[in-house]
């Protein structure tokens, strides 16, 4: 019997196989998708997302070999990125051969990635093509970190969606490198803080932190897995300049559902469970202990 995986795998290369568009998760955003080598398949992405053909889309495969076999010409330094890279990494290409005319940019390039992501790469590797991948977004318009951000007229205008990750948000962008003729490299798009910002749960704690006028940060493990690329964070940790407790409480009732508060009154925290993601909130306090307790004497 296949799990679910699987179906979706076997599901995705079925429409791929008739040029059809599928919607799925990748090892960055959410990405619409199809054969990276049929060209009517590649032209109804634009029509979708409404997007100049003149702007360029991302093509994604599931190893070197594959790389090989589309790029003619492999810069070493190209090689050297890819063996060296722990994060989604796009090296920009010239010599390339076999892919939709209009995945090629004006210069003669092409923007492709070795996927990281488990699904995308099997999905690849049993198709036996590249394939497109381009947020889920008409163009110029916010790119969504999660399945519930992307619009509707996105939804409804693709062939399938893959039932995967639907609940995970990802705040990861892909590094972009181009090679340069003289063997230079120029980063055009670099690993940064501000998408990680981009979950809209931020936007409502910076609304209740301005009501309160609290200052509040971003702590702890979310950050640290943010830099280390190790996936989607799904616990957040805020430290406010005062109440972290009237910050939670501020936050949850101008949340959709007004989820419940969870309040611990020792140490002056609370947390609150959003679309499966738990975010803690602290008043900046000061800690010291006893060497006859483990438990802290907090001072706000």
């Amino acid at each position: 019997m296949q799990n679910i995986t699987d179906k979706e795998i076997t599901q995705s290369c079925h429409v791929l196989e008739k040029g059809q568009i599928l919607l799925y998760p990748t090892d960055t955003v959410w990405g619409i998708g199809c054969d990276a080598t049929n060209p009517e398949a590649v032209q109804k992405i634009f029509r979708i997302k409404k997007r100049s053909t003149s702007k360029s889309l991302i093509v994604l495969v599931d190893s070197l070999d594959m790389l090989r076999n589309i790029v003619t010409q492999l810069p070493q330094k190209a090689l050297d990125i890819i063996r060296e890279s722990t994060r989604p990494t796009t090296i920009i290409y010239k010599n390339t051969t076999g892919l939709a005319p209009a995945l090629i940019a004006e210069d003669g390039s092409v923007a492709i990635r070795i996927v990281q992501d488990a699904f995308c790469r099997k999905t690849i590797q049993k198709f036996g093509k590249p394939i497109v991948s381009t947020s889920a977004n008409i163009s110029g318009e916010k790119t969504p970190v999660s399945f519930s951000e992307i619009p509707e007229s996105i939804k409804k205008n693709v062939d399938y969606i893959v039932a995967l990750k639907q609940d995970e948000i990802n705040l990861h962008t892909s590094r972009i490198i181009r090679i340069n003729t003289d063997n230079t490299l120029s980063v055009l798009r670099d690993y940064t803080y501000p998408e990680a910002l981009e979950n809209p749960v931020f936007s409502y704690i910076q609304k209740a932190s301005g009501t309160l006028h609290q200052k509040s940060y971003v702590i702890g493990g979310f950050v640290r897995d943010y830099f280390l690329q190790r996936g989607n964070q799904t616990d957040i940790d805020i430290v406010t300049v005062g109440s972290g407790i009237e910050l939670a409480k501020k936050f949850a009732r101008a949340l959709p559902g007004k989820p419940k508060v969870q309040i611990f009154k020792t140490y002056g925290t609370a947390m609150v469970k959003y679309q499966n993601t738990a975010i803690a909130f602290v008043g900046a306090r000061k800690d010291s202990y006893s060497k006859e307790s483990r438990n802290p004497k907090v001072k706000t």
